[in-house]
């Protein structure tokens, strides 16, 4: 019988389940290539496609602000989101 080999789930992984989900459905790849070797890439490349959205003049400082909101769980991954927070006016 083989036994699964788990992920170093870090800090932000607090199931093997929640690292499944996010290695599955959200992390990066081109072909056979991980682009997103950790959540955190993960989550610099989402703030900055939300951030190309934004008018150019704003641009350039809104992807720290969403990075910001994705790890101290302001937005929760999975397509749900909190209230946002008081702070989110960046």
């Amino acid at each position: 019988m083989a036994t699964e080999v788990l992920p170093d789930l870090g800090t932000h992984f607090h199931e093997p389940v929640s690292w499944h989900v996010w290695d599955a459905k959200y992390r990066y790849r081109e072909g056979n290539v991980v682009r997103d070797q950790t959540i955190e890439d993960t989550w610099r490349r989402v703030a900055r496609a939300l951030a190309a959205a934004e008018p150019e003049s704003e641009r350039a400082r809104w992807p720290n602000a969403f990075t910001g909101y994705s790890t101290d769980s302001s937005f929760c991954r999975a397509g749900a989101s909190w209230p946002v927070p008081a702070h989110a006016t960046a």
